[in-house]
Parts: C-alpha cells; sequence; structure tokens
C-alpha cells in the first residue's frame, strides 16, 4: 500500500471502517421485487405477452424446464405458448420464497404449486413443481438470469384393500 503523508491506505481503511472485502445487506423491498419478478415472468407466461415475458429475463437468459435446457426468453416462452395453442392450461403460484440477496445477486427457491389442464376442457390436475430462480440487478432492476423447474411426482395411488378373507 501506498503512504499518503506517513499513512498507509490500510491504515485509512481501517479508521473509517472500510474492508477490501464489499459489504452489502439485503432489503426487505429487494426480496420483495425478487418475489415479484418471479410473479410477473408467470403473468406474462401466462398470457403469451412476449415483451412482457422479456422485460423479467436478464441477457444471457437460461433456464430448465419440462426435461429440457432453454437458451433463450424466446425458446421457453414459445415451449409454452405452444402449449397455450394445443389447448394446455397451465396455473403457477410463488408459495414459501426462500430468498437471499447479496448486493446484485439474488437466488430464491420455492414450491409452484399449481394446475395442469388438458385439452378437450378436462378439469384442471393439481401440479407443484420445485423450482429455483437466480437473479441480477442490472440498472437498479431485477432480472432474472437462470430459472430451474423440476416437477413433483404425484402421489403414487394407495394400495387397493385386501380382500376380505372371512368365511
Amino acid at each position: 500500500m501506498k503512504l499518503l503523508c506517513g499513512v498507509s491506505m490500510a491504515s485509512l481503511a481501517l479508521a473509517s471502517g472500510v474492508s477490501g472485502a464489499e459489504t452489502c445487506r439485503a432489503t426487505e423491498a429487494d426480496k420483495a421485487a425478487v418475489v415479484a419478478v418471479l410473479r410477473t415472468f408467470y403473468a406474462a407466461l401466462a398470457t403469451d405477452d412476449l415483451a412482457k415475458f422479456r422485460s423479467t429475463a436478464a441477457p444471457g437468459f437460461s433456464a430448465y424446464d419440462s426435461a429440457q435446457a432453454f437458451d433463450s426468453v424466446e425458446a421457453l416462452f414459445d415451449t409454452v405458448k405452444k402449449a397455450h395453442e394445443q389447448g394446455v392450461g397451465l396455473v403457477w403460484t410463488v408459495k414459501n420464497p426462500r430468498v437471499t440477496v447479496y448486493c446484485t445477486s439474488a437466488w430464491l427457491s420455492y414450491l409452484n404449486d399449481g394446475s395442469v389442464t388438458l385439452p378437450g376442457g378436462s378439469a384442471p390436475r393439481p401440479q407443484q413443481w420445485l423450482e429455483s430462480a437466480f437473479l441480477e440487478k442490472r440498472q437498479g432492476v431485477w432480472k432474472i438470469v437462470f430459472f430451474h423447474s423440476t416437477p413433483v411426482p404425484a402421489p403414487a395411488p394407495a394400495p387397493a384393500p385386501a380382500p376380505d378373507e372371512s368365511p
């Protein structure tokens, strides 16, 4: 460290309470904003709104969903839009989000408790997904960099009761 009038820069940093490591504090507002981005992400997909969907994603967005890798916003959006065109209805929610914010990075995991309606007007089938996302704050706005979704398997049907063997 260079000396400045006989005082090292390290001494100045220690005296001022500044260290070489960046300190960042997460605010409740940042955590709420991160969750809001995911809710906007789903609202845009539900209404096939590509402009709104793009507004949630960072450049270089990628995702793992439905056992597929998606390397762009458009690739994921087009897959969902095609499902809608075939009559598939999808409902998504963000339940119990766990959000971690550090400086301009955030990650969250949550339960997506929704449903899938197949073509032909069938009743919605409950579906859950375990999901996570990594976001970056760019120019004051949180954007999704990476999204991951894994379906929770439906519970196995209960075994049939054994036949009554009484005489």
